[in-house]
């Protein structure tokens, strides 16, 4: 629909302007089908750590989580558990939650 093209047009500009949600926004677009944007997991991570590097914590657990599984990325445990820990120091709560679920789950703090 045209609206939905507005909106992903908004998004991509506000990525370009270095805006940390627009590019984790950005970043998952490029990982789902039906977005008109063609599917690419290394773009997406691209988008996910410049985001991740702001303190966005959305992207931080995002791509902690991919590091951990290698979703889209090389599995990574010591990188999981960088991201992960960041966005559990967030100050968003949901994030922190499930970054902490994440990290207890596969015991990062041995790595």
């Amino acid at each position: 629909t045209r609206k939905a093209e507005i909106e992903l047009y908004n998004i991509s500009q506000r990525a370009m302007d270095r805006q940390p949600k627009s590019m984790c926004e950005l970043g998952t677009m490029y990982r789902k089908e039906g977005y008109w944007i063609f599917q690419s997991e290394e773009v997406s991570s691209e988008w996910w750590l410049e985001s991740a590097e702001m303190g966005y914590a959305p992207c931080q657990f995002a791509l902690g989580a991919s590091f951990l599984i290698g979703n889209g990325i090389e599995k990574d445990l010591f990188q999981a558990k960088r991201w992960l820990q960041l966005a559990i120091d967030s100050t968003y709560e949901k994030y922190s939650r499930a970054a902490t679920v994440l990290y207890d789950a596969h015991e990062l703090d041995k790595y």
